[in-house]
């Protein structure tokens, strides 16, 4: 949605924030999104966000390094998904994976814990990965990780997915068309 509303502005306009309706298909309610494009995250808190880092996909020591905040039920972070793959694997990207499940996505919870606890890295966020124990004893300190990260992500101005920060700190929402996009996220 950010790139059509790149597309009906001015080439010169610079879009900071808006916000696009989302219509819960499994509750039936429509909330209002807040995204914000251009917000900077300070060092110190990238360090505190590598804690909630739930895995890391590709390890190309020359390519640029990009936070990928992400919802498993999210339909636009699934629609960048196949952007990220084609990257990793051409190496001209490496993605920290932190996951940030929204109340309105019904199993996004579920999902980000069975992911985290049962490490099942890229292949279980795109597969959609749920575990029948992710809400067991030995998945408490994941369920405890993934409220603390979100925690963070809201105090760092995050409110949708899919949401990038560089290397540098800045941060950006929505979907990247092309490499450049994660560069200056």
């Amino acid at each position: 949605q950010i790139n059509i509303v790149r597309s009906i502005l001015a080439p010169s306009a610079v879009i900071r924030s808006f916000y696009i309706p989302y219509f819960c298909e499994t509750c039936s309610k429509t909330t209002n999104i807040f995204i914000s494009l251009t917000k900077n995250v300070k060092n110190n808190k990238l360090k505190e966000l590598d804690k909630y880092v739930a895995f890391q996909y590709g390890n190309n020591p020359n390519a640029p390094t990009v936070y990928f905040i992400t919802d498993p039920e999210c339909p636009f972070c699934k629609r960048t998904e196949p952007i990220i793959e084609k990257l990793v694997k051409e190496g001209k990207l490496n993605v920290k994976v932190v996951l940030f499940p929204l109340p309105f996505h019904k199993n996004a919870f579920q999902k980000s814990v069975s992911i985290i606890c049962d490490k099942k890295g890229w292949e279980g966020l795109v597969s959609g990965y749920i575990s029948p124990k992710w809400n067991s004893e030995e998945c408490q300190a994941v369920r405890n990780q993934v409220k603390k990260g979100m925690q963070l992500l809201e105090s760092l101005g995050v409110s949708g997915t899919p949401t990038f920060i560089n290397e540098k700190g800045l941060m950006r929402s929505g979907l990247p068309t092309d490499i450049e996009e994660f560069k200056n996220s």
